[in-house]
């Protein structure tokens, strides 16, 4: 088991804690889900990723549809938002709008690690599908 958890209070005001996550990712790529949405309630989904030097693949797991906002901790990230693409750096934020079509993936040949926060569409509004963007 990993260090790092997640800590609250469920709906009947008692303590939990739930583990990160390693989630299966292609080569060049790897997620961590920090929290899951739906669990105790929560109403977004947390995922740290790393992504290698000029990868290319797609953001595993993020449900179609729903609104994201993506962190930059550490190099660059492009990102496509329908058709417009912006490069951001370490300490930007990105905010992707519901049903907004959107790629992300490293331009450089250094690391890239952000953060993804993720509402829970699926549960909010009854659609969405969990899907792999590219």
């Amino acid at each position: 088991m990993r260090g790092n958890a997640l800590y609250g209070l469920d709906a009947d005001g008692k303590l939990y804690c739930c583990n990160e996550e390693w989630l299966t990712a292609d080569g060049g790529i790897t997620v961590v889900r920090k929290a899951a949405a739906g669990i105790n309630g929560l109403p977004y989904g947390i995922y740290e990723i790393v992504l290698a030097p000029h990868q290319r693949s797609p953001l595993p797991l993020i449900p179609e549809g729903s609104m994201t906002t993506v962190y930059i901790t550490e190099g660059t990230l492009a990102i496509r938002l329908n058709e417009q693409t912006i490069t951001v750096g370490a300490g930007n934020l990105v905010q992707v709008p519901e049903q907004t079509t959107y790629a992300a993936w490293n331009p450089t040949s250094n690391r890239v690690r952000c953060l993804a926060i993720v509402a829970d569409a699926p549960h909010r509004n009854g659609r969405g599908k969990v899907v792999s963007i590219g």
